[in-house]
């Protein structure tokens, strides 16, 4: 193609420039001066990133390309979820604090906006939409505007001139009712006769049971040994957690017998001393069991 009829764009006047041989001999000599420089300086050539113009002039004066930029993006197939009517502007944020972005897209055709939950592995989730009457949205942005940590949303309306502020509300407290059950067994016939203790604790839910301790009070000069739990002057501190709704835990602890208490109760009461989250039902929070030694063969629990 004659010189003259290079289209007039950069890429052109490059191609002109690359086919003018006074240019080429030019261009040659900075770039033997270039490589030259870039072999005393090394932190220059490793910091040259041509932009895609340089990238084809090397190209048409058969120089040597990078091979990064060579490497071709691809993508896997698109995986399409279903948004409101007319999504005209989008905008990522992770909302529901997850540390997975979530996607709001402002609809203009049914004036709403609409919240696309992220997953780690797969497609969005269905999607959560809020009304938005009288205007047509268009652009939409999110940034934590009241300070809690979360992120809120601003929607501008094109027909009103308004912009729509929607806060964040921050989610309900986490709640789990942790019950708490105790069983007593007496051990006989050995050299040292005790007392077992169990204590188990339920997570009625409906949240995770992250933590929580049940603290058992002994009778006045019994003591209690255990590997599961604390021992204390007077009681026993056993932590449970975590656990899911529905599952329990169970720990244990002896009470050896005391010849001097013949005939009197050894009465254990476990109460839940504390945990994380809210117990929202603290009728379930004490279980109690009495056992008496009727001798050093006999034992009997209740």
């Amino acid at each position: 193609m004659p010189l003259g009829r290079w289209p007039s764009s950069p890429e052109g006047s490059c191609c002109r420039r690359a086919c003018n041989p006074r240019w080429a001999r030019s261009t040659q000599r900075r770039e033997t001066a270039v490589r030259q420089h870039s072999q005393r300086s090394l932190p220059l050539a490793s910091n040259f990133r041509p932009t895609s113009r340089a990238l084809l002039c090397l190209d048409l004066l058969g120089l040597a390309v990078p091979a990064w930029a060579a490497t071709p993006v691809t993508f896997r197939p698109p995986v399409d979820s279903a948004a409101g009517a007319g999504p005209r502007a989008v905008a990522v944020a992770d909302l529901n604090k997850d540390g997975t972005p979530d996607v709001v897209t402002a609809n203009a055709v049914e004036r709403t906006v609409s919240i696309l939950t992220g997953t780690p592995t797969g497609p969005f989730t269905a999607r959560q939409t809020a009304p938005l009457p009288g205007a047509i949205t268009t652009p939409v942005a999110t940034g934590d505007f009241d300070g809690d940590g979360r992120p809120d949303l601003v929607v501008a309306k094109e027909q009103a001139n308004t912009v729509s502020l929607f806060r964040a509300v921050p989610p309900p407290p986490l709640k789990a009712d942790a019950a708490v059950q105790l069983t007593a067994r007496p051990i006989l016939g050995v050299l040292v006769p005790f007392i077992a203790y169990d204590v188990r604790v339920t997570n009625n839910g409906p949240d995770p049971l992250t933590s929580t301790s049940v603290r058992a009070a002994l009778p006045p000069g019994l003591s209690a040994t255990s590997s599961e739990c604390v021992p204390s002057p007077g009681a026993v501190t056993c932590g449970f957690g975590p656990l899911a709704p529905g599952a329990s835990q169970t720990r244990s602890f002896r009470v050896p017998l005391n010849l001097l208490s013949l005939g009197l109760p050894y009465t254990v009461q476990a109460s839940r001393a504390g945990g994380v989250p809210e117990d929202p039902n603290p009728l379930n929070d004490q279980a109690s069991r009495s056992c008496t030694a009727v001798s050093i063969l006999l034992v009997l629990c209740r």
